[in-house]
């Protein structure tokens, strides 16, 4: 090997006879601190063991994940964290068995299951509402005397009724009076429907408070209401008063056993135009007749009947339209 160098000021370069494996060939140009340049033209340099002067070395040393090349194996250590993809609780395990089912054994339903916890206890822990005023009871419950009660007071049916006294005689025992039949009369004592009654209130006063409805076009009447009798050729006729508020039916003789009712004479008006007729319930005795606002009907009494009932026992009607009737019918009721 030769070496040329040109050095400026002491330097020590040490150049060692090194395994071939580490020997550099060619020219190589090496600088060093301190010194414009050496020139190694050896063939082949040996490794150089020792720089005197420091010497700059760049690149990343120690980073935290080391390239490694060729085949790694892996020994276990610590606690290995297993996920199915790349982002933790993602994506599920599959377990499968045959078939695709996974097959579970084990002992299931049986009569008697397990369980856990303490049981029998000297204690045991009881929830609900205790000790409250009114307690609950289920059951037949047979009712104690006590020591408060006076238990020489109590009485058999037989001496409870021989005790109490009997309603309506002097008796200290009688508690209440019932009314049964057959039981003896209570006496009532005080003076009742007395001549003159006792009446509060305000008498003879100037006006008298009256109510009820008055003056309206047909009264009430109430009662028997017999027509006023007279008698022509000898016979008994019946004059039938006639007022009607509206137009309708009014009954002037009701139906008399054996007998028929006819019409010997009569006057009515009417209110308003309209029609008016005599029927007996079944068939027309006179009529319809048409009447003007305030004409009507007049017959002159006679011998001859204007109209009978069609039959005996049936009644005797006034029937009227859209006006209404006003005045006398004279009636004569027999065979």
């Amino acid at each position: 090997m030769r070496c040329r160098a040109a050095l400026l000021g002491p330097l020590l370069l040490l150049v060692l006879a090194a395994p071939a494996a580490a020997q550099l060939t060619g020219v190589q140009s090496v600088r060093v601190l301190g010194v414009p340049h050496v020139i190694i033209d050896s063939a082949t340099i040996a490794a150089i063991t020792s720089i005197t002067n420091p010497v700059a070395v760049t690149g990343t040393f120690w980073q935290a994940t080391q390239p490694v090349s060729g085949t790694v194996t892996a020994n276990q250590g610590g606690t290995w964290t297993l996920q199915p993809g790349n982002t933790a609780n993602t994506t599920a395990w599959l377990v499968t068995g045959t078939g695709g089912t996974f097959p579970v054994t084990g002992t299931f339903w049986q009569a008697t299951q397990p369980v856990s916890g303490t049981f029998w206890q000297a204690t045991q822990p009881v929830s609900g509402t205790f000790w409250q005023a009114t307690q609950p009871v289920s059951g037949t419950v047979t009712a104690d005397a006590g020591a408060n009660l006076n238990t020489s007071a109590l009485l058999t049916t037989t001496a409870h009724d021989a005790a109490f006294g009997t309603a309506g005689s002097a008796d200290a025992q009688v508690r209440t009076v019932q009314g049964i039949a057959g039981g003896t009369a209570v006496p009532v004592s005080g003076t009742f429907w007395q001549a003159t009654q006792p009446v509060s209130g305000t008498f003879w006063q100037a006006t008298q408070p009256v109510s009820g409805t008055f003056w309206q076009t047909t009264q009430p009447v109430s009662g028997t209401v017999t027509a006023n009798p007279a008698t022509y050729a000898g016979k008994t006729l019946t004059y039938v008063s006639v007022n009607q508020g509206v137009a309708g039916t009014t009954v002037i003789a009701a139906a008399s056993v054996g007998n028929k009712h006819k019409i010997v004479g009569g006057l009515l008006s009417m209110s308003l135009l309209g029609t008016l007729k005599f029927d007996d319930g079944v068939a027309d005795v006179i009529g319809p007749l048409d009447t003007s606002a305030t004409g009507g009907f007049a017959a002159t009494p006679s011998a001859i009947p204007w109209g009978e009932t069609n039959a005996t026992n049936r009644a005797l009607n006034l029937i009227t339209t859209l006006g209404a009737a006003r005045g006398v019918v004279i009636v004569l009721t027999e065979p």
